[in-house]
């Protein structure tokens, strides 16, 4: 039995919020993967052929300011994008990750 007592109905509210100069919060490019709290999608200044960005899709000044759960969306998106990386071209043998 779950014993949690945390109320999430809060969260709903805070994937809605926006800020105005941000620019994941006013997304114009194509979203290429996404799950409940988070999306892929590319680079419009790719440094490599395959330079992919992963934003929660609540709004935070911080990766580290995550929770847990929109973490792991962010780490499975990432594992996803992997795949399909190496699906694509055989060629790739490692990959950069840089966080904020």
């Amino acid at each position: 039995m779950d014993k949690d007592d945390i109320d999430f109905r809060e969260w709903d509210s805070m994937y809605s919020k926006r800020q105005e100069n941000c620019p994941f919060c006013n997304l114009n490019s194509n979203i290429l993967t996404k799950n409940n709290a988070a999306i892929t999608l590319e680079d419009k200044y790719p440094v490599t052929k395959y330079h992919t960005l992963v934003t929660p899709l609540r709004h935070v000044t911080s990766f580290f300011d995550l929770g847990t759960y929109e973490y792991n969306a962010c780490i499975f998106l990432i594992n996803d994008l992997k795949s399909i990386i190496i699906k694509n071209d055989r060629s790739v043998t490692g990959f950069n990750i840089g966080i904020k």
